[in-house]
This record gives structure tokens, sequence and C-alpha cells, in this order.
């Protein structure tokens, strides 16, 4: 990931890319049934989102440390 797309990722938006490849690899995992492509997109869209803010929740408490430590 470069940094450009964590920017893009901070603002919430997520790459249409990205979205598409997760929710395919959901598709096949539930064997890849006839239909309800949006729920495997809905699911792939929520996993992503939930991934980012595990990690800038994780950014922001390492910054907030590394500043306490220069105060």
């Amino acid at each position: 990931m470069d940094a450009n797309d964590m920017t893009t990722q901070q603002a919430g938006l997520i790459p249409h890319e990205e979205i598409a490849v997760r929710a395919y690899r959901l598709w096949e995992e539930r064997g890849a049934p006839i239909g309800s492509p949006e729920e495997d997109w809905f699911r792939a869209e929520q996993e992503i989102r939930s991934q980012v803010a595990q990690t800038t929740e994780v950014a922001d408490s390492a910054s907030v440390k590394a500043l306490a430590a220069f105060v």
C-alpha cells in the first residue's frame, strides 16, 4: 500500500478494485452461487472499512504515545 492508497482509505474512500477482489473471494468462499452479488460487495466493503479503522486506530495510538514521550 503506497501513500496515496493510505490517504484514500483514511478519507473513507476504498479503491473499487480492492473491494472487487475481496467480494470475489467472498463469493468463491460461498461456493460461487448465482445471484446476490450485492451481498458479497457489501460484506467486502464492511470488512475493508473495519480493517482500515483498526489500522488507523493503532496508528493514532502509536502517534499519541510517541508525542507523549516528547512532552
